[in-house]
């Protein structure tokens, strides 16, 4: 992550990874990939530690703009 440069992207797919991480790595992630994504997804979960202060999903809907949750249906897991 330290080596990536930033740069524009077209898509970002994330399938839980980014929400798994610790909020200091996703700092660095949103900055360099997220922010500079001109669409995306991500599958989003809270399995991570309390330590790791990860973002929560209606903080992620505020820092990018446009951004929106849908429903998981059907729920695959209360």
């Amino acid at each position: 992550m330290n080596e990536l440069a930033p740069e524009d992207h077209d898509l970002l797919v994330s399938n839980y990874a980014f929400t798994e991480l610790p909020r200091s790595i996703q700092d660095v992630y949103f900055r360099k990939v997220v922010s500079r994504s001109k669409r995306g997804y991500i599958t989003y979960n809270e399995i991570t530690p309390p330590e790791f202060r990860s973002y929560k999903a209606p903080e992620l809907v505020e820092m990018i703009p446009g951004a929106h949750v849908l429903k998981e249906e059907p729920l695959t897991h209360p």
